[in-house]
């Protein structure tokens, strides 16, 4: 990992803007590469759209999207050999973010893309669920209890747009309860 690129991140983390522009003025598209970050038994692939979506920092995202970021980015953390896949949509379903999920739909994303297989989720006690069913970002957004997220962004325009059957044949994100 180039030190200008944890450098972005960190920038990001901290919502600043102003020096997100400054970095990326000096370096251009070169900084919207993922970066590798491994610390103690935590490994991760972060884009710097998914970096700034996964924090909530609207404004970033604006700008990381203004700036011509790809939106079919994608990245992973693997914990204690557990993977899991993310996109800026998954991340936007799975944390609440309405604004930044807007954001991301209005600049295109295609709300039907789905995560690569071996998508996993920890439970309680240790079971694993949720294995290669290659979600939506309804079913997503469902499942992590963002019913918001499913009924606000998709209820107008957006519902024409987005699919409810994922890879397994679920018709209904709501079948996932």
């Amino acid at each position: 990992m180039s030190r200008k690129q944890r450098h972005l991140l960190d920038l990001i983390s901290a919502n600043d803007l102003t020096q997100v522009d400054m970095l990326w003025r000096d370096h251009g598209r070169s900084l919207d590469k993922p970066v590798h970050i491994q610390a103690n038994d935590t490994c991760a692939k972060w884009p710097p759209l998914c970096f700034a979506v996964k924090f909530g920092q609207s404004s970033i995202v604006q700008y990381l999207i203004s700036k011509g970021c790809s939106t079919k980015c994608q990245g992973w953390m693997s914990k204690k050999g557990v993977r899991e896949y993310f996109n800026p949509l998954s991340l936007a379903c799975k944390g609440k973010k309405i604004d930044i999920l807007k954001m991301l739909v209005d600049a295109g994303v295609d709300v039907n893309s789905q995560l690569p297989g071996d998508q996993m989720e920890e439970e309680e006690g240790g079971s694993i669920d949720f294995k290669d069913v290659r979600n939506t970002c309804l079913h997503w957004a469902v499942q992590y209890g963002q019913v918001e997220v499913h009924k606000d962004p998709f209820t107008s325009s957006y519902s024409r747009q987005a699919s409810a059957t994922n890879v397994t044949g679920q018709m209904d994100p709501l079948s996932l309860f």
